[in-house]
């Protein structure tokens, strides 16, 4: 996926311990990482809290539903080549990885959220 990710299944943590405990988690790894809050809802459905580094908790991002899938699934908690639901904060996403490759596709909305602006100075 490109950047680091730590993967936490059925932690039970609420939102206010998620956000002391992701930085936590980022911070004592090399570089940092995302951090993911994941509960397995059943077989085909997960439920993920995303912490990215340097950012913070997000409703959803790109690389953060595929690591736990992966994850998930090479633990025997999930099964490989069939869509698996995903449910952030942003919405449900399908996520498939395959076995053997661990090739994995995402599908999902993509909504407008926010519009800002930085001055250079």
């Amino acid at each position: 996926m490109g950047n680091p990710h730590a993967i936490l299944f059925d932690s039970g943590y609420d939102e206010v311990v998620l956000d002391q405990l992701g930085p936590e988690v980022s911070q004592n790894l090399p570089g940092g990482s995302n951090v993911e809050f994941v509960t397995v809802n059943s077989e085909r459905q997960l439920g993920l809290i995303v912490w990215e580094r340097g950012v913070g908790r997000t409703l959803a991002c790109g690389t953060g539903p595929r690591r736990p899938v992966v994850a998930a699934a090479l633990a025997g908690r999930a099964p490989f080549g069939e869509p698996l639901e995903v449910r952030l904060p942003g919405g449900p996403l399908e996520v498939t990885v395959q076995q053997g490759s661990l090739e994995v596709k995402i599908r999902g909305p993509a909504r407008y959220v926010f519009s800002g602006e930085v001055s250079a100075r």
